[in-house]
């Protein structure tokens, strides 16, 4: 039997075509001036696409077979572009970290008293004289209010343990509890006292991280970590489409795919 010629279309390739299809029967309905201004958007977007682009191309480079915490080499040695468009969306989320840090948890302090934090029995963290683990209102603040993932880990042993944070796991329950992991990229930094940065992905989800070690007396006893969603950086994209009644044929999840 003889396939139709729709048929024998690579089906991303077939959703592409539709994608952009619906696209432009949505852009003929628009009016001169919506023309005009979707026109001018275009220029925007294409420079941020463009930016954004380069940094995901570095970024995935290593990443398909990325476990929680494995991260992506830093686009140091590449063009100056990458270094570029990585160090600025990095130091955003170390500003955010810093200014989280300096402020809201300013008073963090260890503890000698020992908790269950979804089973795990570590050391408590204190904030203000309060058990971090009962004020997971703080990391959820961070989170409305810069629109990056926040995490409070504290030191057990040889490892650190979440006992504040925004992630969710595959069941969608929180993090908390579990384990940075002797395997993660940045868990000798951390323990030395070092700042880590780096593109890392954690429970299926990709971000642009930064974590911050906490010493006293010379010995690391937390560590901070903030992480913008590339997902997100996605959503900025689209955002203006939406408003203007165009897009909604098209699926994010591909484009993310795309690139």
């Amino acid at each position: 039997m003889k396939r139709s010629m729709g048929s024998m279309i690579p089906l991303p390739i077939g959703r592409f075509f539709y994608c952009g299809s619906v696209m432009v029967q949505q852009i003929l309905q628009l009016t001169s001036l919506q023309q005009l201004k979707l026109g001018l958007l275009a220029l925007i977007m294409l420079c941020t696409v463009a930016t954004a682009g380069m940094t995901f191309h570095q970024f995935h480079l290593s990443s398909n077979s990325s476990d929680n915490g494995k991260a992506c080499p830093v686009p140091g040695q590449g063009s100056a572009e990458h270094a570029l468009a990585y160090a600025t969306t990095l130091d955003t989320v170390r500003e955010q970290l810093t200014g989280w840090r300096e402020h809201e948890l300013v008073n963090l302090s260890p503890s000698q008293r020992r908790e269950l934090v979804d089973g795990v029995e570590v050391n408590q963290l204190l904030i203000n004289g309060v058990p971090v683990s009962a004020n997971i209102e703080m990391v959820d603040r961070f989170l409305e209010a810069t629109g990056s993932h926040a995490t409070v880990f504290v030191r057990e042993g040889s490892d650190f343990v979440r006992v504040a944070t925004t992630l969710n796991k595959g069941d969608g329950t929180r993090a908390i509890g579990s384990f940075l992991g002797e395997s993660h990229a940045g868990y000798q930094q951390l323990l030395e006292g070092h700042e880590f940065s780096n593109r890392v992905t954690l429970f299926g989800q990709s971000y642009i991280a930064c974590y911050f070690p906490l010493l006293k007396n010379g010995e690391v006893y937390a560590v901070l970590f903030a992480g913008i969603p590339l997902q997100s950086i996605v959503q900025d994209i689209f955002s203006p489409l939406e408003d203007m009644g165009l897009g909604q044929g098209v699926k994010k999840t591909d484009i993310i795919r795309l690139m």
